[in-house]
């Protein structure tokens, strides 16, 4: 084999290498498109969200966006996005500030995604 052959050979390895990394990327960005749409128990009313992103565009951001994903989140997903205690998160659920959702099978606590922005975009603070 020529150097030529060579190197024209090792080309198109490098092009079917890159083919096939951009086909495993759209691949797997369908795979969590469908995992999220599967897990419609988790899956938030579109039209509050919606009506709720909307509403309070210009305060949103893109992680705001992603948080509102799900319709309820365990302690440690709010205390991650909202800097505030788990502490503070639970005494706010248990005033009503804050909605709680169900109980995960293991007991954990989760809370309401859409309440929690409404809180933290409220004057309550």
């Amino acid at each position: 084999m020529t150097i030529d052959a060579f190197l024209a050979r090792y080309e198109e390895l490098l092009t079917r290498r890159a083919e096939a990394d951009v086909q495993i990327k759209v691949l797997e960005k369908r795979m969590e498109l469908l995992t999220r749409s599967a897990g419609a128990a988790m899956s938030v009313d579109k039209s509050a969200t919606q009506s709720f992103i909307d509403k309070h565009e210009t305060k949103l951001d893109a992680d705001d966006i992603e948080f509102l994903r799900s319709e309820y989140r365990l302690v440690g997903e709010v205390v991650a996005r909202t800097e505030i205690s788990a502490s503070t998160i639970k005494r706010l659920a248990n005033s009503g500030k804050i909605t709680e959702g169900p109980k995960t099978k293991a007991g954990y606590r989760q809370f309401s995604t859409l309440s929690v922005m409404e809180y933290l975009l409220s004057d309550q603070r």
